[in-house]
């Protein structure tokens, strides 16, 4: 249908599960331990729950059917922030 659908939230389990459902793609940043433990982190693995509350800013954790396994995905520094 070409309708992409973007929406960022604080926790994932605050977002209405037909939202969730209907997306392929989900990126997880650091979020803490209580959340990883909620009925909405069911199908991703404890080694990727463990990293999520680990992340450093700039970190995230990709997963989409077309992967085998979750990409963990790094942005880089600014380059006004990037040392010499």
């Amino acid at each position: 249908m070409g309708v992409v659908l973007f929406a960022a939230e604080q926790f994932r389990s605050a977002i209405h599960d037909r939202v969730t459902g209907n997306c392929s793609t989900h990126a997880y940043g650091r979020t803490n331990s209580i959340e990883v433990t909620k009925a909405d982190y069911k199908s991703v693995p404890s080694v990727y729950k463990t990293m999520m509350t680990r992340l450093k800013q700039g970190e995230y954790i990709v997963q989409n059917p077309i992967f085998r396994s979750m990409l963990h995905i790094k942005f880089p520094k600014p380059i006004y922030k990037q040392d010499k």
